[in-house]
């Protein structure tokens, strides 16, 4: 169960997270009628329901601004897992019943009052919106594991056809910060570097084996030494040689590249489309 938790789960909040349980919620009302709606018309249904449908509907983005205002570091895309969902979930049903208690005591004047009434929603809440709950990871799993799927696919053949076309490039020379001669490299023994606080570690290929090599210098500048029809920066810690790169893999959140020399390397959301375009040209 905590493998499954620490999961990674694609955070999109998108207008899906708003539809798809703001519908269900429609469909359970008007259609399964439970909490005595079965005791109304079809079109008393209707009515009742839509109030409570756009409430679910709107309470999604103004549920995400203030988790972001009060939380900023816990809605974080990067670390999201099915268990960070799981939790948002529950303080998103949790609201959408405040909201719903809110809306029933100054809309009908319910003598009832507030605290029994605000259990009593949030327990409907939970109830009506466990299925919604469901579909909806469903959905932006299977929705987020096809477009990496796709975007992955899409990279190793590009890949795959930009290294036919592999010519010999000169050597190239780095500095450190200071300007102080740090190494010189054949470009496609070059595998990847990597930010390690004011260092980048640079890894290459050798007679012997994969080799290390720490230069104090940011990544920005030592990109500027290499041919840029081989070398990306796929994240904003990595800069990796696309000649050294076997394939692309993805799950719901990540995207890696896999080198020959087994490392994966992330690339960030933001690079991604960067990176195609580097394929590409």
């Amino acid at each position: 169960m905590i493998k499954v938790f620490h999961t990674p789960h694609p955070i999109g909040f998108g207008w899906a997270y708003a539809l798809i349980p703001a519908s269900v919620v429609f469909f359970i009302l008007v259609f399964l009628a439970p909490y005595g709606f079965d005791e109304l018309n079809l079109v008393d249904r209707i009515v009742l329901a839509c109030p409570f449908t756009l409430i679910t509907a709107f309470a999604a983005p103004l549920n995400l601004f203030l988790a972001k205002l009060i939380l900023p570091k816990y809605i974080n895309e990067e670390k999201w897992t099915l268990g960070r969902e799981f939790i948002y979930d529950i303080y998103d049903f949790a609201l959408i019943g405040l909201w719903n208690a809110i809306f029933l005591k100054f809309t009908f004047r319910s003598e009832e009052p507030f605290l029994p009434l605000l259990l009593r929603l949030e327990w409907h809440t939970f109830l009506v919106g466990l299925i919604p709950l469901i579909a909806l990871i469903a959905y932006k799993h299977q929705r987020a594991m096809h477009r990496q799927l796709v975007l992955s696919k899409k990279i190793t053949e590009e890949l795959q056809s930009k290294l036919v076309n592999e010519q010999k490039e000169n050597d190239v020379v780095l500095y450190s910060e200071s300007g102080s001669f740090e190494i010189k490299l054949d470009p496609k023994n070059i595998i990847v570097l990597g930010s390690d606080g004011n260092y980048a570690e640079l890894y290459y290929t050798a007679d012997d084996g994969t080799k290390k090599h720490l230069i104090r210098n940011r990544l920005k500048i030592l990109l500027e030494r290499f041919p840029s029809q081989y070398f990306v920066q796929c994240h904003k810690s990595f800069i990796v040689n696309l000649q050294h790169v076997t394939r692309a893999e993805g799950n719901a959140r990540d995207l890696k590249l896999i080198l020959t020399n087994g490392m994966a390397i992330p690339v960030s959301r933001s690079k991604s489309k960067e990176l195609l375009q580097q394929l590409n040209s």
